[in-house]
């Protein structure tokens, strides 16, 4: 991999290689390389030269050469842009939620039980820590909302885009049933935890989009597993070897870095 990337050097220089020559050429080495230096998953890596290749063209209109500084750049741009995506849908591509679609209204379960694994768990422990449910109705409430999501699934009502948010959405939508059935709605909403939820504009959404892929790499990962996965901060300080006070200090410090990334891109 060495002699390869020495070779791109030379070859990726100022008017040296044009858009086409790389596509044409150097597809298979480059999305190689882009595994072998983790930028990428294999089963990603011709996606993001794929996505690279597009970004170029956008980018130079006129100018067609490119160097292989800027093509990394823009590598690692997409391959970023390409794991939140995926992050908010169930680890799935777009082009693998459409295949996997067609197999659901196939009356084959593949997108059913990736939905379970990925997201079952973290949505119950969600509901237990934001809306103080007990693990048995935050049970019955995932478990309902899964077989919601499969029907909405199936019939097509139901498109790519944040899926983990719209799930978890759902299922905190089925718990407030839950309570409303036992009459118990009214106490459940004199609480801070069933405050109604705000909207978002789609624009609001790309700024925070944005100020997330301008986190470092441990914040991202900090609260991804404390507000997406619903992991507990004594069980990650233990995992990463810290006193649970330091980590809680650490996740705030990300909380403000990513609202400051919000604030000055809004």
């Amino acid at each position: 991999m060495i002699r390869v990337y020495a070779h791109h050097q030379a070859q990726f220089s100022a008017h040296a290689v044009t858009i086409e020559q790389v596509e044409q050429h150097f597809s298979q080495e480059v999305a190689e390389w882009l595994v072998a230096q983790g930028i990428c998953k294999k089963r990603d890596a011709a996606r993001i030269f794929s996505r690279v290749i597009a970004a170029l063209r956008l980018r130079k209109k006129e100018e067609t050469t490119v160097k292989w500084d800027t093509f990394l750049t823009i590598a690692k741009e997409e391959a970023l842009s390409l794991q939140r995506q995926m992050d908010q849908n169930f680890n799935l591509t777009a082009e693998e939620f459409d295949q996997l679609l067609v197999s659901l209204q196939a009356d084959e379960k593949d997108l059913f039980e990736q939905v379970f694994l990925t997201h079952f768990s973290s949505c119950r422990l969600f509901l237990i820590r934001q809306h103080q449910a007990s693990p048995e109705d935050a049970y019955d409430a995932t478990m309902d909302t899964l077989l919601e999501f499969y029907q909405r699934l199936k019939s097509g009502k139901i498109q790519y885009g944040n899926l983990r948010y719209l799930f978890t959405k759902m299922a905190g939508q089925v718990y407030f049933k839950i309570l409303r059935k036992r009459g118990q709605i009214e106490e459940f909403q004199a609480t801070d935890a069933a405050a109604p939820e705000e909207e978002f504009s789609e624009e609001t959404f790309r700024m925070l989009d944005k100020a997330w892929d301008k986190l470092c790499d441990e914040c991202r990962m900090l609260l991804k597993a404390f507000y997406y996965d619903g992991a507990q901060l004594n069980d990650l300080a233990a995992e990463v070897g810290k006193l649970p006070a330091a980590l809680r200090k650490q996740k705030q410090r990300c909380v403000d870095k990513l609202r400051g990334l919000f604030i000055r891109y809004a």
